[in-house]
């Protein structure tokens, strides 16, 4: 006879008989810097985990051993007949068919369940049933002959797809079949080859723990309720469904004792789950290019439009490329495998302590940059970044080597090319605006000048009217683009239905009355005592060209200004 092994798949192979299941949970946790997963909580089935992440309500009312046990001589069929029982008439069916006849024999009443680990992930049980022993009288003399054999009742379940829980398959096996003749003149190769007849091995899908409902050459029979693994079940769909989420991407099996697992400090042996979550591999740390591709370039757009020489208005700017002298911008890509939560950016320069900042996080929130503030200008930092899910740290990222520039400066001047004469300067912030205060040369000429704003290569300009001395601003109108601060082009384009906001200047103080030309009102604006407003307006048109009337006053002293806009249908 053969020794116990699982069929075709030799050793080593463990008799798991009596073993409990733990759930082992292999992970870096977020205080510890080691390079490698540590085993961080044990926990047995049907107890909540350790981790506090992963709450097992899963009781295995009874061992494996057992529900194998019962489904070869436990449960019945319609006729009150076991599988061992059906089995047992069919072996002898088989060898009375093939010239045998005083059948006798039987097979094992009970069993050990046997396990073995695959390489890939899988792992198979089988209930093991050595040593059926059949004899029988065969041929003229009626010589004995004693026929002997190892059976299994075989499971496959593999993990290599976690979190998907597998579909397992079920066999019934036959090995090491072996007949000792009393009379030389039989036939071995045949009453081997019969007493395999009904024993097949085919392989069939199982539906829902229904492990058994396959071919065995008529030894199962449909109308017995097969082996039913539900805790089993239960337990591997609670793991996949706790743990993926939070970065337990592998599940595997493994045998032996583990030290949380001891009675009276002996170990004793278990069947561990182990949850795996990799050490994942630290972000890919990169800075935007600050010549790199913008939507929008840089404007600027003065508060006044009309100026007298030797007055005063505030330039905005928008759009030029960030201040890096006291900020630097960083992005990463993401590497977590569970659900992400933080990212953590750290940085310093030589001789001065290390900081950091902790940003929370959420899948797909686009989160993945930071302007670190407070720089010095002019100086080499050392920045690194790593991501964090409910359990673990990735490993940093590259370290990424950044130097602020020297100055965040944006030159303003007045006039062009040698004409043009400096106004000063502005600081632009991590977001590439500015404002500054200006004043306009005394000796500005009346008429049209330009404003230009410059810092390296990027520049805007924009165009104010000089005012000759005591010559008023005129009564003006126009709609400030919300994309770039500049005033929109004429005639102005909205979709219908858009609200906007309408500017005024060279107004007196007072009431300004705003409508739509020969039709709706769109109420009154207040202007200041720099004849200065600002009203958001929604003219309720259809499709088509109008024009906008701000009038203030009546008569020869009343002052009026226009506004054509075009409305342009929503679309389909």
């Amino acid at each position: 006879m053969g020794t116990a092994s699982i069929y075709s798949y030799g050793s080593p192979v463990v008799d798991i008989t009596g073993y409990k299941v733990k759930i082992v949970a292999n992970y870096r946790d977020k205080t510890s810097n080691a390079p490698a997963d540590h085993s961080a909580a044990d926990a047995s089935a049907g107890l909540s985990n350790a981790i506090g992440v992963i709450n097992l309500e899963v009781e295995q009312k009874r061992p494996l051993s057992e529900i194998f046990g019962s489904l070869w001589n436990g449960a019945k069929d319609k006729n009150g007949k076991t599988m061992r029982d059906r089995a047992t008439a069919q072996a002898v069916k088989e060898i009375g068919s093939s010239g045998g006849s005083n059948v006798q024999g039987s097979f094992p009443e009970k069993g050990t369940l046997l396990a073995l680990v695959e390489a890939d992930g899988g792992f198979i049980l089988s209930y093991w049933l050595p040593n059926a022993q059949f004899t029988f009288n065969k041929e003229a003399l009626g010589a004995s002959w004693n026929l002997t054999f190892d059976t299994e009742l075989f499971v496959y379940i593999p993990l290599q797809n976690w979190p998907n829980i597998p579909v397992p398959t079920g066999t019934v096996n036959l090995s090491d079949a072996n007949i000792s003749p009393g009379n030389f003149g039989a036939s071995v190769d045949e009453a081997v080859g019969q007493i395999k007849t009904f024993f097949s091995t085919s392989n069939s899908g199982i539906d829902g723990g229904n492990l058994f409902a396959i071919d065995e050459g008529n030894i199962d029979s449909p109308d017995v309720a097969a082996i039913d693994l539900p805790a089993l079940w239960t337990l591997l769909n609670t793991l996949a469904t706790a743990s993926y989420p939070v970065g337990f991407v592998k599940c595997g099996v493994f045998f032996g004792a583990t030290p949380l697992d001891t009675t009276e400090g002996t170990p004793s042996p278990t069947l561990n789950i182990r949850l795996i979550h990799p050490v994942d591999p630290g972000p890919k740390l990169g800075t935007p290019s600050r010549d790199g591709l913008r939507l929008v370039g840089p404007s600027i757009s003065p508060s006044l439009t009309q100026v007298q020489a030797g007055g005063k208005l505030v330039v905005t700017g928008r759009s030029f490329p960030a201040g890096q002298a006291s900020a630097l911008l960083v992005e990463w890509n993401e590497t977590v495998s569970g659900t992400l939560e933080q990212s953590v950016v750290q940085w310093s320069a030589p001789g001065e302590a290390e900081k950091h900042h902790d940003i929370a996080r959420k899948p797909f929130d686009n989160g993945n940059n930071f302007t670190i503030t407070g720089l010095k200008a002019g100086t080499t930092y050392k920045v690194q970044v790593r991501d964090a899910d409910l359990l673990t740290y990735t490993d940093p990222s590259n370290a990424l080597s950044l130097k602020t520039d020297k100055s965040d400066d944006v030159k303003l001047t007045f006039g062009t090319g040698s004409a043009s004469v400096a106004l000063g300067s502005a600081t632009r912030d991590s977001s590439g605006s500015f404002t500054a205060n200006v004043t306009i040369p005394a000796g500005a000429s009346s008429g049209n000048h330009t404003i230009t704003a410059s810092s390296g290569s990027a520049s805007a300009s924009a165009m104010i009217d000089v005012l000759g001395a005591g010559q008023p601003a005129k009564p003006k109108l126009y709609v400030v683009d919300t994309n770039t601060g500049g005033s929109m082009a004429v005639p102005v384009l909205m979709l219908q239905g858009a609200t906007f906001e309408l500017h005024g200047e060279g107004f007196e103080a007072g009431t300004v009355s705003l409508a739509v030309q020969g039709g709706q009102s769109l109420g009154d604006a207040k202007a200041g005592a720099d004849g200065l407003f600002a009203q958001k307006v929604s003219p309720s048109v259809q499709s088509g060209g109008y024009t906008i009337v701000a009038s203030e006053g009546s008569g020869t002293t009343g002052l009026q200004a226009t506004l054509t806009f075009s409305v342009l249908a929503q679309p389909k």
